[in-house]
């Protein structure tokens, strides 16, 4: 899901199986409204995902869709700073564990 996030922080559009995490944060992309962050395909399925990636194909060849996209992507970008905090505060606790056992085992 980071990766995810991180790819629409940078305006990219994501193509995702609709199973996982990040088919929640992925919308659709709509040609009449131009709204949307990305793609969607049948996970386990070669053709919807052949599918779907023909068409992310036709949405870069068409500037106004392409931007309309990376615009939508960028818009969708969760703010991942709280979960960066978090991530952080957790690998320096268990930093402080190993440092504990080494200095045990000495």
């Amino acid at each position: 899901g980071l990766v995810g996030e991180e790819f629409l922080a940078a305006g990219t559009p994501l193509i995702c199986a609709n199973t996982g995490g990040m088919r929640d944060r992925v919308h659709p992309y709509n040609e009449t409204t131009r709204c949307g962050n990305g793609l969607l395909f049948t996970a386990n399925v070669h053709q919807s995902l052949l599918a779907a990636l023909e068409r992310a194909t036709e949405l870069f060849c068409s500037v106004e869709h392409y931007q309309a996209l990376r615009a939508g992507a960028e818009a969708a970008a969760a703010d991942v700073a709280e979960t960066a905090w978090r991530w952080d505060c957790e690998l320096r606790r268990l930093h402080m564990c190993l440092v504990t056992r080494r200095a045990k085992a000495v």
